[in-house]
C-alpha cells in the first residue's frame, strides 16, 4: 500500500506545474508603442506555451468593440481585411510569432490593438497593445507693441502637439514677468498651447521661446537690439547652456 507521502508528492508536482503555467506570460509583446504622425508602428506578439496554434488574429479597437485587421493561419496563409489592406503589412508570419507594421500613421490610428492566438483544445489567448501617435507643429512667435509710450511689448509663442507641448521663455537677463499660458483642446486629440509674455523692451536685448516635447526640442528667438548697438550685452549663463540643448530656428522680428 502506498504511503501518504508517495501520493502527496505527484499531486504537489502537478499543482506546481499548473501554477507555473498560470504565472508564465503566454504572450510576449510591447505594452505601449510610441510612434510619430506620418511614420510607422511595428507590432509583434510571440506565443510561448507548448500548444498548437491554429490562427493568429490582429484587431484594432473601434469605439467599444474590436475590429479585425489581419489574420494568419498555417492552412489559409495571410489575410488583410478591408481598408487595412493598404494600412497593414506582415513582417513575420508564423503560428507562434507574428509581427505587423502600420504605415502612414494618422491621429485616428491612436488606439488599442490586440493580437489573438487561437489554440487547439484550449480556446484563445490575447494581449492588448497601446499605440500612442505623437506630433508637434512648428513654433509660432509674434511680437506686438502693447503700450508704446511706456515701452511695453507683448510676445506670444504657440505650438500644437500631442501630447501638449511645454513652452517657456528665456531672456538674456532674468525675466521678472510671469507669462500667461492658455491650453486649447482640439477635436483631433492635439492641444494648442499659447504663452503670452508682457515685458519692458528696455530690459532685454533678446528673448527666446523654448519648446519641450517628446518628439524633440525647438527654440525661436526675438532679437530686440535694433537701435541699441552701443549697449553692453552680457549673455545669461543659463541661455548659453540651453542653446546647446535645443534645435535653433532663428527668426528676426522687427522691433
Amino acid at each position: 500500500m502506498a504511503s501518504p507521502e508517495s501520493i502527496a508528492f505527484p499531486s504537489a508536482l502537478i499543482w506546481g506545474f499548473a501554477l507555473l503555467l498560470a504565472l508564465k506570460e503566454p504572450i510576449q509583446s510591447d505594452t505601449i508603442i510610441v510612434a510619430t504622425l506620418g511614420g510607422e508602428a511595428n507590432f509583434y506578439c510571440n506565443f510561448s506555451l507548448s500548444m498548437d496554434v491554429l490562427q493568429v488574429t490582429w484587431q484594432k479597437r473601434n469605439g467599444t468593440s474590436f475590429q479585425n485587421m489581419a489574420t494568419y493561419s498555417p492552412i489559409h496563409g495571410l489575410r488583410l481585411i478591408g481598408s487595412f489592406q493598404k494600412k497593414v503589412s506582415f513582417t513575420r508570419a508564423a503560428p507562434k510569432a507574428s509581427a505587423i507594421t502600420l504605415q502612414n500613421l494618422t491621429l485616428e490610428d491612436d488606439s488599442y490593438y490586440r493580437c489573438i492566438f487561437n489554440v487547439f483544445h484550449h480556446g484563445s489567448f490575447s494581449k492588448e497593445i497601446r499605440l500612442n501617435v505623437q506630433t508637434i507643429s512648428e513654433l509660432t512667435v509674434e511680437l506686438h507693441s502693447l503700450l508704446p509710450a511706456e515701452g511695453l511689448l507683448t510676445a506670444v509663442c504657440s505650438a500644437t502637439g500631442k501630447p501638449a507641448p511645454n513652452i517657456t521663455w528665456l531672456g538674456d537677463r532674468d525675466l521678472e514677468e510671469t507669462p500667461q499660458v492658455h491650453h486649447i483642446q482640439n477635436t483631433n486629440g492635439t492641444v494648442t498651447v499659447a504663452s503670452r509674455l508682457t515685458f519692458s523692451a528696455s530690459r532685454l536685448h533678446a528673448l527666446f521661446c523654448l519648446l519641450d516635447h517628446p518628439q524633440g526640442r525647438k527654440m525661436k528667438a526675438l532679437h530686440l537690439e535694433k537701435g541699441r548697438e552701443g549697449r553692453r550685452h552680457t549673455v545669461h549663463p543659463e541661455l548659453l547652456q540651453r542653446r546647446q540643448a535645443y534645435s535653433k530656428t532663428w527668426v528676426r522680428e522687427p522691433f
